[in-house]
């Protein structure tokens, strides 16, 4: 597990916000990482854009997104 911190801009006359991942995440994982999931609230316009990664999967139904990474994320190395 891993913390995530977000830079959040919140634009109340339009009724926006933007959220932007404040630091790298890290595949701390054994294997290679080839897609990220993303869940949101389905009451709510949301656009997601993840850098070097395609929608593989939309399930508007659920709120349930995948992105196929172009690259996998390696796993991350560890100090010996």
């Amino acid at each position: 597990m891993q913390d995530v911190k977000y830079a959040i801009d919140i634009y109340p006359a339009t009724r926006e916000m933007v959220m932007r991942v404040e630091e790298q995440i890290k595949n701390i994982t054994a294997q290679p990482i080839d897609a990220v999931h993303f869940t949101y609230d389905r009451n709510f316009s949301s656009t997601i854009e993840l850098p070097g990664a395609t929608l593989a999967q939309d399930d508007a139904e659920r709120g349930y997104r995948i992105y196929k990474l172009s690259t996998p994320l390696a796993p991350a190395r560890r100090a010996r």
